[in-house]
């Protein structure tokens, strides 16, 4: 049997993810390469009403006592805020939200942990995820984190318990104060609670109308990030909408490889292949705004849950907005348009769509016939190429890169096949992980297991 520190190993050593798809994107992909941030916010935007700009007010709330700490870099006090603008990124999964929004901490423990993995493994957060694994933890529970984390942890927790209640309204401000009061000793630290409301620089009501100081929008949204982050966060955010099924996440991997290689044999160079995949990545990022149910629907959809799925064009144009390279957000956006202009939304056709929206459209159609979905079986060789056929007869796709498709297609089949292989590992590695730590949350909650700590590192700031 694995011994605990060997089952917290796997995902280090079945993690491929960092890097496999692409060399690491060009910074010249984002107008800026801080506008990561922006994309980020409006993603987690799209998760629910009740939690449109949440990360962001929280992120505000939490810079207002890190700068009044004055102990913390520029550069740690922007990563804090960051992490606290994403604490709630696992809640799509999980569908906490309406946990989330009451005051409760018992039920919250899934979307920290999944939130958490994705800090860790997919973010150059890294050396503070994990706060988000326990963000929503009384003080009783922070025995099995490192005590370097516990400020940090518990200064995100009452920003975000500020945040909910303060949208209920706040008829009296005294009162308001005195309801976090009463919990000091048993959810909150009664130092941090009067750090946050007591003395020279805390929150007064008027700092929850949320007019953001240019320091904060200048540290949360003008910093620099390199190359290697900008990927990093890219991927955290896609992985956390894919990661609900290895289905899901196969098609999107499984069409970033197909379109290189479609791409290198329709002779695109460097630059235009990067791009190329990059739009493939970032393909269906809107699809955090369409419901589960939807998503995984096993039945053929209605007509009105079609209409639902395809706005997942318009919040992916939503999401990245004027942040990315048009030509990137083109592709990512025009996948489902068709040559004759039947397609949706734009309804463009012919020379109106270029190669590379070209590509992404007919290896769409490749990875969606010939691999797993939820709704259906992986279809033969014979079938798929017999279906591309008739689309591209009736004038939907490319006939050139229909050809090709079927000219290459051992070779798209074998690619897929390597990292569908490995996608599987690295899912499983993730969910064995995901499940020891719900195992680990059950077994503190019953009082059991106090020395076997999960977060034992200290805090490398």
């Amino acid at each position: 049997m694995l011994s605990l520190c060997d089952r917290l190993c796997i995902w280090e050593r079945t993690s491929f993810l960092k890097g496999c798809h692409r060399k690491g994107i060009n910074q010249v992909r984002l107008k800026k390469s801080s506008y990561i941030v922006n994309i980020i916010q409006n993603t987690l935007n799209h998760m629910d009403g009740r939690l449109v700009d949440h990360g962001k007010r929280v992120s505000y709330l939490v810079y207002k006592v890190l700068k009044r700490q004055n102990k913390y870099t520029q550069e740690h006090m922007r990563d804090i805020c960051i992490l606290a603008l994403i604490h709630d990124i696992g809640a799509y999964k999980t569908e906490e939200v309406h946990n989330m929004v009451a005051f409760e901490t018992g039920a919250v423990w899934e979307h920290s942990a999944y939130g958490y993995l994705f800090a860790k493994h997919f973010s150059p957060l890294k050396y503070i995820s994990p706060v988000l694994l326990f963000h929503h933890a009384a003080l009783k529970d922070l025995e099995y984190l490192h005590p370097s984390y516990h400020e940090i942890a518990q200064i995100i927790f009452i920003a975000d318990r500020i945040d909910v209640l303060a949208l209920s309204g706040i008829e009296n401000w005294d009162a308001f104060v005195d309801s976090f009061d009463k919990l000091c000793g048993t959810l909150f630290s009664a130092h941090l609670v009067d750090l946050f409301f007591r003395g020279e620089g805390c929150i007064t009501q008027d700092d929850l109308k949320f007019d953001y100081s240019p320091e904060f929008i200048d540290i949360l949204y003008n910093s620099d990030f390199s190359a290697e982050g900008v990927d990093a966060y890219l991927n955290m955010v896609v992985l956390s909408i894919e990661f609900r099924s290895p289905q899901t996440m196969n098609h999107t991997f499984a069409l970033i490889k197909t379109c290189e290689i479609l791409g290198r044999k329709a002779g695109l160079d460097e630059g235009e292949i990067e791009s190329l995949q990059t739009g493939a990545l970032l393909h269906d990022v809107g699809k955090v705004g369409v419901p589960l149910h939807i998503l995984e629907s096993s039945d053929r959809l209605s007509d009105e849950e079609f209409e639902i799925m395809k706005s997942h064009i318009s919040i992916t144009k939503n999401i990245l907005g004027s942040y990315l390279d048009e030509s990137v957000l083109s592709i990512a956006a025009n996948h489902h348009e068709k040559l004759d202009g039947s397609g949706y939304v734009s309804g463009l056709k012919g020379d109106e769509i270029q190669l590379c929206e070209r590509i992404v459209s007919v290896a769409d159609i490749f990875c969606a016939l010939s691999t797993k979905r939820s709704y259906k079986e992986p279809l033969p060789k014979e079938k798929v190429l017999s279906i591309m056929s008739e689309m591209k007869d009736a004038g939907y796709i490319d006939p050139a890169l229909t050809k090709l498709t079927e000219e290459c297609y051992e070779e798209l089949e074998t690619s897929i096949a390597e990292i569908t292989e490995k996608l599987a590992e690295t899912y499983v590695a993730l969910w064995e992980e995901y499940d020891l730590l719900l195992s680990m949350v059950d077994t503190f909650k019953q009082g059991l297991g106090s020395n076997e700590m999960y977060i034992k590192e200290p805090l490398a700031m």
